[in-house]
């Protein structure tokens, strides 16, 4: 019976594993007054007007994913620990369940979920300024949109 289970959801799996590894078209944002660049899958996402002050910009999905990426000055000094403990009280205020947290010594992840979307959060946070992302998707989405959110991970620089 076993065997026969297994070889009932190879196909699945199959077809899970190839959806995850559907490439993207990928270009990548630099933002010119913080110094950093996230790349995004621009087959997926929409970039919209940088803001006013030319801190970063949103990117819009689909089924109201959004992207946003933002840099800015650290003028309180804060260390990588006390901005991740102030983003995820946000996020907790928010209605969001933080279930997954990373610190290293000059950035931070936070992950979780909460009205039915989930978010991921990266920052880099140094003695001068905070670049960072975060990503909002529709938890019924996971499958589309985790494989992104692990290489926009990896792409984000300062």
């Amino acid at each position: 019976m076993r065997r026969s289970f297994i070889l009932a959801i190879m196909p699945f799996v199959a077809i899970s594993s190839a959806m995850a590894e559907v490439p993207h078209t990928w270009q990548t944002y630099t933002n010119g007054r913080f110094g950093y660049s996230v790349c995004y899958p621009a087959d997926l996402l929409r970039p919209q007007t940088e803001s006013g002050n030319g801190d970063g910009r949103m990117f819009v999905g689909p089924h109201g994913t959004k992207l946003l990426v933002w840099g800015g000055w650290n003028v309180m000094e804060q260390s990588v620990a006390q901005e991740r403990d102030d983003r995820a009280r946000e996020f907790i205020n928010s209605g969001y369940t933080v279930s997954y947290q990373v610190v290293r010594p000059d950035w931070f992840v936070l992950s979780g979920s909460g009205r039915g979307k989930s978010f991921y959060q990266r920052m880099i946070v140094t003695h001068d300024r905070e670049v960072g992302f975060s990503i909002e998707y529709p938890a019924a989405d996971a499958a589309l949109w985790n494989p992104v959110v692990a290489k926009l991970s990896r792409c984000l620089t300062r």
